[in-house]
């Protein structure tokens, strides 16, 4: 009995379909009080509008980050830096996307915005990739076992050689859905809100010893 190593590989283009949307305030001020009242000013200012407009309740955004600290400059002034940062898992949507840019534009919020997209259901399509990427590994043994007259017997060894990157965080797996705001949407008439979803590469690729006879 001997054996061979062959390596697999596969892969497939896949549509994201939720968004993370990371909202940040920042505010500058002389006292670490006057620079909390006005961050939080600008976040109340930010939930209101956002729920008059799109109708996402406050409670649908998540705390990511509420900190001060000290700010200083080249005349040697103390200043003081209040931030505070949330965010919100969506079902993607480029017209809202596009929506959201319009009212931050229009409504002059001072806020950084931050889109992270992912693919909901990466686990199951890393599973099919994998076991495609194995199922080509084990094609390629076959057909080089047979020229030697020879057939595969089983696996020895199997490694999994691919390090795809994390799409989706546990914490982010109930997004809320809910929100896809048709009639909003049919006044929009911008270039941008017609744009495609993003797409990544997602691949699987495995390293086996099959045991020939």
């Amino acid at each position: 009995m001997g054996e061979m190593t062959v390596k697999g590989y596969a892969e497939r283009k896949v549509e994201c379909d939720l968004v993370k949307y990371t909202f940040n305030f920042e505010k500058v001020g002389y006292s670490i009080d006057t620079s909390i009242k006005a961050v939080s000013a600008e976040l109340e200012r930010f939930l209101e509008i956002i729920e008059k407009k799109t109708g996402i309740a406050p409670n649908v955004f998540r705390i990511e980050n509420n900190s001060t600290s000290k700010e200083y400059h080249s005349n040697k002034e103390k200043r003081y830096e209040a931030d505070r940062k949330i965010s919100a898992v969506l079902p993607l949507n480029v017209k809202f996307s596009d929506l959201l840019m319009n009212i931050i534009e229009k409504y002059k919020l001072n806020v950084e915005v931050k889109e992270s997209y992912i693919i909901s259901n990466i686990e199951e399509i890393n599973k099919e990739l994998l076991k495609l990427a194995i199922e080509k590994s084990k094609d390629k043994a076959e057909m080089i076992a047979s020229f030697a007259g020879e057939k595969i017997c089983g696996i020895k060894t199997l490694r999994i050689l691919t390090k795809n990157s994390v799409l989706i965080d546990e914490d982010d797996e109930d997004y809320e859905d809910g929100f896809m705001l048709d009639d909003i949407f049919k006044v929009l008439d911008s270039k941008a809100s017609q744009l495609s979803s993003p797409v990544t590469e997602l691949s699987q690729s495995v390293e086996i010893t099959w045991n020939i006879e």
